[in-house]
């Protein structure tokens, strides 16, 4: 299942459902998606990219470099790890 959580990123005007995709065998990296913006970041740093002109993973590849706040890492992670239960999904 599917794990999401709220928070407001710096420059948003209110916080926003984000969902949380379970990590795959090909992407370490945690990917995060909210109504109209997608973003992707490593773990142990919380360097990614995001988007807010597009929700789809077509757009990561437009996506802008951004430092995800702590905060946001740690939420995102513990949803991760609810909903995957330490699995991987397997791309094929």
């Amino acid at each position: 299942m599917i794990k999401s959580f709220q928070y407001k990123l710096p420059k948003q005007r209110k916080a926003r459902t984000w969902v949380v995709y379970p990590p795959t065998e090909i992407n370490s990296n945690v990917v995060v998606q909210s109504d109209g913006v997608i973003g992707e970041f490593d773990a142990s740093t919380g360097k990614g990219k995001l988007n807010t002109k597009g929700e789809y993973f077509i757009h990561l590849s437009f996506a802008k470099p951004f430092q995800f706040p702590n905060e946001f890492v740690q939420l995102a992670l513990k949803a991760q790890k609810e909903q995957s239960q330490g699995s991987l999904v397997r791309v094929l």
